[in-house]
C-alpha cells in the first residue's frame, strides 16, 4: 500500500514539474501598460492568461528572431468565449 502511495505522490509531483512552453512564455514588456506597475502587472497577467488559455504563441518573443510581421487581434467578450484573429506575413 506504501508502494501505491509513494508512486501516486511521485507522479503528481513529476506532473507538477512539467510545464508547456506556451505557459513560460512572456506576452508583454514589462510596462506595456503604463506607468504604475501594479496596474501594470494586472493587465499583463490578465490578457497573458486569455492568450496561454489559447495556446497562443507570444509575438513579443517571437519579434526578437523571427523576420516575419504579425499581428493579433484578441476579443475579450464578457458573456462568450474569447475571439482572437491572427495575420502573419513575410
Amino acid at each position: 500500500m506504501k508502494i501505491v502511495i509513494h508512486t501516486l505522490i511521485l507522479a503528481l509531483v513529476c506532473a507538477a514539474v512539467v510545464i508547456p512552453a506556451y505557459a513560460r512564455q512572456v506576452y508583454f514588456p514589462s510596462k506595456a501598460f503604463g506607468e504604475n506597475p501594479a496596474s501594470s502587472e494586472y493587465w499583463r497577467s490578465r490578457y497573458s492568461k486569455q492568450l496561454r488559455s489559447l495556446k497562443e504563441p507570444s509575438l513579443y518573443e517571437e519579434r526578437k528572431s523571427a523576420s516575419s510581421q504579425s499581428y493579433r487581434f484578441l476579443w475579450l467578450r464578457t458573456f462568450m468565449n474569447p475571439f482572437r484573429s491572427a495575420l502573419t506575413s513575410d
